[in-house]
C-alpha cells in the first residue's frame, strides 16, 4: 500500500482508524511530514517577525541613534545624492568621508564609492553605488538599499538634526533587518523542532513500556511514526493561536493534545485492526 501526504493528514485528524496504516509508510516521509508541521507552526511568528516596522536594534549592539549626532547629519549630507531603486547617485566622482562614534568605537562612513574601490580597514561603513558593505572586524556584511526607498538627500537641507538623523539611521536599519531576520528565523525553527521532537522521541519511549503486558504491541520506530503524525491537530491550532497573537500558549498545547491523540489513535486502530480479524 502506497502511502501518500494526503492519507497521512487524513489519518492524523478524521480517521483516527487508519493510523496503523501510516505504519507502512517510510519513517523519512513521516518525519519530513513532522518537519512541515513544525514549519507551519513556526508561520505566524515568523510573519510578525518580517512585519516589524520598530525594530529593536539596541539588542543587536546598534545604538547610533541613541549616541551623540554626528555634526555631519544633515549639514554635510550631499544634496545632489538620490537613492532610487537600490542605486546611490550624486552626479559627481566625489567620495565623501565621515566619522561616526558609536560605544566608544569610531566608524568611518564612506558615500559615493564607485564599485571598483575596495578598503582594507576594519570598523568602516561604504555606501557603494549599488548597495553598503559594512566592515566590523574581520567580516564583511552586505546590504542592499531596500530601506532607502526613493531618498532623496535634498530633502535634508535645513532640516532638524536630531529628525534628519533618525530618518537616516531607520532607513539604514532596515537594510540591515533582513539580515537580522534571517538567523532570528533560524534559530527559532530550529529550537521549536528540537523541543517538539523531543517531546516525541521521549513519549514514544515511555509508551514502550506497555509492550511488556502486549505481545503485538507496535514498535518503537512505528510509535515515533504515530506520535510524530499526532502532532497535526495541535499544529493546526497552534497556526491559529499564532495568527490571534497567542503565541504564548502553543507549546502548552502542543505537549498536552500529542500524547492525548496519539492514544485516541492507537485505541481507534487497535479496535479497527480486532474488528477486520
Amino acid at each position: 500500500m502506497k502511502i501518500t501526504f494526503t492519507k497521512i493528514f487524513q489519518a492524523s485528524t478524521y480517521q483516527f482508524k487508519n493510523a496503523f496504516d501510516i505504519f507502512e509508510a517510510s519513517f523519512l516521509k513521516v518525519f519530513v511530514y513532522f518537519v512541515f508541521l513544525n514549519l507551519l507552526m513556526l508561520l505566524p511568528v515568523t510573519l510578525s517577525v518580517t512585519e516589524i516596522n520598530e525594530f529593536d536594534y539596541e539588542r543587536f549592539g546598534m545604538t547610533f541613534t541613541t549616541s551623540t549626532i554626528p555634526d555631519w547629519i544633515p549639514s554635510g549630507i550631499p544634496t545632489s545624492c538620490v537613492i532610487e531603486n537600490g542605486y546611490l547617485d550624486c552626479g559627481m566622482d566625489h567620495i565623501f568621508e565621515y566619522e561616526l562614534v558609536d560605544k566608544d568605537k569610531t566608524y568611518t562612513v564612506y558615500f559615493n564609492v564607485p564599485s571598483d574601490v575596495t578598503y582594507d580597514e576594519t570598523n568602516i561603513i561604504i555606501f557603494y553605488h549599488h548597495g553598503i558593505d559594512v566592515h566590523i572586524r574581520d567580516s564583511v556584511v552586505r546590504l542592499t538599499y531596500i530601506g532607502f526607498n526613493g531618498t532623496d538627500f535634498a530633502d535634508f537641507d535645513g532640516m532638524d538634526q536630531t529628525v534628519a538623523a533618525d530618518i537616516l539611521f531607520q532607513d539604514f536599519f532596515q537594510s540591515v533587518k533582513p539580515i537580522i531576520i534571517l538567523p532570528i528565523i533560524l534559530m527559532g525553527v530550529g529550537v521549536l523542532f528540537i523541543a517538539n521532537l523531543f517531546l516525541v522521541v521521549m513519549i514514544s519511549a515511555l509508551s514502550m513500556l506497555f509492550k511488556f503486558n502486549q505481545s503485538d504491541y507496535p514498535s518503537y520506530k512505528n510509535m515515533l511514526k504515530l506520535f510524530m503524525i499526532a502532532s497535526t491537530i495541535p499544529a493546526l491550532i497552534n497556526v491559529i493561536l499564532g495568527f490571534l497573537g497567542l503565541s504564548a500558549f502553543t507549546s502548552i498545547t502542543y505537549n498536552f493534545i500529542t500524547p492525548v491523540l496519539a492514544y485516541f489513535m492507537y485505541k481507534a486502530s487497535r479496535i479497527e485492526n480486532e474488528i477486520i480479524s
